[in-house]
């Protein structure tokens, strides 16, 4: 089951999983707070700058909230699921296991900041979550952090479910 959005029929269980991305003398990226559900998680994705001057470019090509009007600049976020280790091809190889789809969630922020929520399904089976961010705009290359996806899986056992999905809607 894929949900294109975080169920409402259930109370996420938190992870406690925080990682600065990018950080330099006038901006940073991090990923703050993961809230897991049965078959995906959330993650919230805070970026702060130091200086609120040029605030149109920043917010033009902040992408994920607004459009893709200056395409070559924006802030990307990619979420993606890889195998590590023994049981791919080759011991230490990486290979892409499944192509997660990633929805974005209420977002906002001020002169200084943004905050994007983005929910990722399915649960990936056996893999680890790789999240990269790239913005051009702000000479970003893509940079990416590791979230053991065994994480995500025990972390659903605490999940509660409030009723069936079906009564969700």
């Amino acid at each position: 089951m894929v949900l294109e959005r975080a169920p409402v029929n259930e109370i996420p269980a938190l992870v406690a999983f925080d990682s600065v991305m990018v950080r330099t003398s006038k901006l940073a990226i991090a990923m703050s707070g993961v809230w897991v559900y049965r078959h995906g998680f959330e993650f919230n994705v805070v970026v702060r700058r130091r200086d609120p001057a040029d605030r149109g470019r920043f917010w033009e090509s902040a992408a994920p909230l607004h459009g893709d009007r200056h395409e070559h600049e924006k802030l990307e976020i990619d979420v993606e699921y890889h195998r590590f280790g023994p049981e791919s091809p080759a011991a230490g190889d990486v290979v892409i296991d499944t192509a997660p789809t990633v929805t974005r969630g209420p977002g906002g922020g001020t002169r200084y900041g943004l905050n994007i929520l983005l929910y990722a399904a399915p649960l990936p089976a056996t893999s680890d979550v790789t999240i990269a961010v790239t913005w051009p705009a702000f000479a970003v290359p893509r940079t990416q952090t590791r979230l053991p996806g065994a994480i995500l899986r025990n972390a659903v056992a605490r999940v509660i479910e409030l009723w069936p999905p079906a009564l969700a809607e």
